[in-house]
């Protein structure tokens, strides 16, 4: 049985995380999607902001256990992104998942060539 967005609403409202607000929207794609608001310091500035997840896309299909299922992955997701951007190794955020993919291919390939020249060396 197909829930509509009203029943989705509903369903979200009965989920709760402190400091998070689920968001159904339908305005850009066909299918809803969830999003959660939260606020959270600027790591640069030290200014609170409002931050917003990623979308979660559903489909029309969705049971209402698999809604809250959704619901908990987006702050765990939110929350494992927190952490990845506070995260410093030698006062650097290493695991932070907002670099530029084409920038971190760039840095595999350079790993890579330095990775041959110690073999190159080692062997010569």
């Amino acid at each position: 049985m197909r829930m509509t967005p009203g029943e989705m609403r509903k369903v979200l409202e009965l989920c709760q995380y402190p400091g998070y607000t689920y968001h159904l929207s339908e305005v850009m794609y066909e299918s809803p999607y969830l999003v959660c608001t939260y606020d959270e310091p600027n790591g640069m500035t030290g200014k609170t902001e409002q931050r917003v997840t990623r979308r979660w896309m559903l489909t029309p299909e969705i049971t209402p256990s698999e809604l809250v299922e959704t619901a908990f992955r987006c702050v765990l997701t939110a929350m494992e992104q927190r952490v990845r951007e506070m995260f410093a190794y030698r006062g650097r955020p290493v695991m932070d998942w907002n670099h530029d993919v084409e920038m971190l291919v760039g840095v595999c390939d350079r790993a890579a060539e330095l990775r041959k020249q110690q073999k190159a060396r080692a062997r010569g």
